[in-house]
């Protein structure tokens, strides 16, 4: 039915988000904030340049999420970094909202992605999940409904904030193909966003999407002993179970019950906002997805 009243079904995510909110009032000391998420920009900002020298490696991906935490950084305020996070996921809603006229939708579907339990280290740490998410899905309706151009920017910086969002943009264009005069345009924008970034990379160590390329751009600074000790600390984020082929159905299912059995007590309410049952579940579904496309795909690596 139409969206109404949203009545008590708003607020049920209240239990979830009060947490959250108190976990968002206060700076982040895991390591991928320290090392990786707030750490670069803070580093890039106290140098007052980009350096590419004695860097970890994760200081040559595509930052475009991360470096507007510069803005908060110069406020002197590191929390405001994780609701720009925030802002960019409930932006991507707001897209399909307007696009579908399902505002109360849109509203307990901010709530439902927010119960996850993955997101109580997403935005506290400065983890640009949440901003992927947002980009993807408001690329995706823009794309579907012929904002050819718009989407597409928004697909590319997906992809750009997140290597692993690739094979996602790829599919869904797969079954959302421009029309062939937007097609050099469509693809242009799609690599605007990391382009950048790549030369960049490039030009510091040779390999455009460094370490990740270096059977086709050999770089001096990554050789048999980088390989091998970025496979250890690879291997310890694999369950022991994943480790044969047969074990991967399970490992997804389980990663799955863990962090989406939580958000579903609250989906009812959102059927019951929502402006159709279709599209509401479409935009859990979406909203899932991109979220825990980065994170599920540990599991494919031992398949590798």
């Amino acid at each position: 039915g139409k969206s109404g009243a949203l009545g008590p079904w708003v607020l049920l995510p209240l239990a979830v988000l009060v947490p959250l909110a108190v976990l968002l009032a206060v700076p982040d000391v895991c390591s991928d904030a320290v090392v990786y998420h707030l750490g670069a920009p803070w580093q890039f900002r106290l140098a007052h340049r980009i350096f590419a020298s004695e860097a970890p490696f994760p200081f040559f991906f595509p930052l475009p999420v991360e470096m507007t935490y510069l803005v908060p950084f110069a406020l002197g305020e590191f929390r405001l970094a994780t609701w720009l996070n925030l802002a960019a996921l409930i932006g991507g809603l707001s897209v399909f909202a307007g696009r579908h006229r399902a505002a109360g939708g849109s509203v307990l579907s901010a709530g439902l992605a927010l119960t996850l339990s993955v997101m109580f280290g997403y935005l506290p740490g400065g983890k640009c999940d949440p901003s992927v998410a947002g980009f993807f899905i408001a690329g995706a309706v823009l794309t579907s409904s012929g904002s050819w151009r718009t989407g597409a920017l928004l697909l590319g910086a997906a992809s750009a904030a997140k290597y692993t969002t690739i094979p996602l943009v790829a599919f869904w264009l797969l079954f959302f193909r421009p029309p062939v005069r937007q097609r050099l345009p469509v693809l242009a924008l799609l690599v605007l966003p990391a382009l950048p970034w790549l030369v960049r990379a490039w030009l510091s160590t040779g390999d455009p999407v460094f370490p990740f390329g270096g059977i086709l751009f050999p770089s001096p600074y990554w050789g048999a002993s980088n390989e091998g000790t970025f496979l250890d600390y690879s291997t310890k984020l694999w369950d022991d179970s994943i480790l044969h082929g047969v074990n991967l159905p399970m490992a997804w299912l389980g990663w799955l019950a863990k962090t989406v059995l939580p958000a579903a007590i609250f989906l009812p309410g959102l059927l019951v906002a929502g402006a159709s049952r279709r599209e509401a579940l479409a935009l859990v579904a979406g909203a899932l997805a991109v979220t825990q496309i980065s994170h599920l795909s540990r599991y494919t690596l031992p398949a590798m």
